[in-house]
């Protein structure tokens, strides 16, 4: 009885700090104001405004509701009394906040401008899409979702890409979690491998999804991720099934970094490796406009370094090196994608290989 209390508790409070002297001085806020049902809420901040959205049922049907703090909270309101839905999930820039959530007949988002929310829209090819996520940066929207037991994702520029299913795969694939920092794409979801619930990670850096990497390996059930990003890596948090007990894990991953991405053909050009997939070896090549420092590293899908191949001064013009498969210390790797990082000052390009022995 008293975990149910706290559910529907926390279905109906909202626990926030208020900016205001002293700090640590905290306030237990009901946002919602429901006599009926609110539940599911999402938060983001951006620039000590606060969002939070939820779904609530007051008219009967249950409607994406909306709040936000910027001093004091708002009324809450709903984002669109045309679609019905579940599931919110909420996304700020400086220009716009958008929300996603699960419709009867797939993925809605609308985005509020200016005090006004804009007409619910569907989006193409998420019909049957559940329990989306959604993360944005420079006015690009990117959305994850369940259909089918799949994970999928598509992105909004100037119109919305054709789904792509990202996880493929064998024993199925949900509740995504997705993450955008400096254009690369972080996204984790729990995966059913031998009778077994896995943690799941896969990032797209420069258009490229990377091979779906299983994180959490444990004996136990892991679920329902959720996944953030700074400057220099990726935080994973999820529900950890234990016998006896749940528990919350934690990991942080490094990821290759492609900072200077657009400018590299400046200082060097032409990198690539042959063959590709390798088995026993493979040549990477490179061009470099200007002598100077180089640094050539190699890292695994969990971005730590596994050997570096070159860190000198070199020459201008054309040059290659050959990498056998091995670590540092001579080791054999496990099969699996590698990244190839080449430095040359604040220039840095990154490319991937698929080792096969």
């Amino acid at each position: 009885m008293k975990n149910l209390f706290n559910s529907i508790l926390l279905s109906l409070i909202f626990c926030t700090c208020i900016f205001v002297k002293p700090a640590n001085t905290q306030n237990v806020i009901n946002i919602s104001n429901n006599e009926s049902s609110s539940e599911n809420p999402d938060i983001e901040v951006l620039q000590q405004n606060i969002y939070v959205v939820w779904e609530d049922n007051t008219t009967g049907t249950f409607l994406i509701y909306f709040s936000e703090f910027d001093g004091n909270w708002s009324t809450p309101a709903p984002v669109s009394t045309a679609v019905s839905g579940e599931n919110p999930r909420i996304a700020v820039d400086t220009d716009n906040i958008t929300v996603v959530w699960q419709a009867a007949d797939g993925i809605y988002y609308s985005q509020y401008n200016n005090d006004i929310w804009s007409e619910a829209s569907f989006i193409p090819g998420s019909t049957g899409g559940t329990f989306p996520d959604i993360s944005v940066e420079d006015n690009k929207l990117y959305v994850v979702w369940n259909k089918e037991n799949e994970v999928y994702f598509c992105k909004y520029d100037i119109n919305w890409t054709e789904p792509l299913n990202i996880s493929n795969s064998d024993g199925g694939s949900l509740s995504p979690s997705l993450f955008v920092k400096n254009n690369i794409i972080h996204v984790v979801w729990y995966e059913y491998i031998s009778d077994d619930l896995e943690i799941m990670y896969s990032n797209n850096i420069d258009n490229s999804w990377s091979e779906p990497v299983n994180i959490s390996n444990t004996p136990d059930w892991s679920w329902f991720p959720q996944i953030t990003a700074d400057e220099d890596s990726v935080y994973i948090v999820w529900e950890e099934n234990l016998l006896t007990n749940t528990e919350i894990y934690f990991t942080g991953l490094n990821v290759p970094s492609t900072e200077g991405y657009e400018n590299i053909k400046k200082l060097h050009t032409g990198l690539n490796n042959y063959p590709n997939p390798f088995s026993h070896s493979t040549v990477i090549n490179y061009h470099l406009k200007f002598s100077g420092k180089l640094v050539l590293k190699i890292y695994d899908m969990l971005g730590h370094e596994v050997r570096t191949l070159v860190n000198e001064n070199q020459s201008a013009g054309e040059h290659s090196i050959t990498w056998n498969g091995k670590d540092t210390e001579g080791n054999k790797l496990a099969n699996g994608i590698y990244y190839y990082r080449l430095t040359t000052g604040k220039q840095v390009n990154t490319k991937k290989m698929l080792y096969l022995r």
